[in-house]
């Protein structure tokens, strides 16, 4: 079971995501993912050596990406 949280709820860049998702291959969102994750783990890394709140909140966002790419990939595999 999926639990998925309405679409008012997500941040604008989730949205953004969501919608250029939308209209990509399966393989180029995985490509979006897994630079979107190394993303948000460079940045917490970041996080860890400064203590940046600039650096937490840009893990933030390329976490809600990845998680765009999730649920659309996951959207998907429920659609077969």
């Amino acid at each position: 079971m999926v639990i998925r949280i309405g679409p008012a709820e997500k941040p604008k860049i989730y949205r953004d995501a969501a919608a250029r998702y939308r209209k990509l291959d399966a393989n180029s969102i995985l490509d979006w993912a897994d630079q979107s994750g190394s993303w948000s783990a460079r940045q917490l890394m970041e996080y860890r050596r400064q203590r940046n709140v600039e650096a937490l909140l840009e893990a933030r966002d390329g976490m809600h990406v990845l998680q765009a790419a999730i649920d659309e990939l996951l959207a998907r595999e429920e659609s077969h």
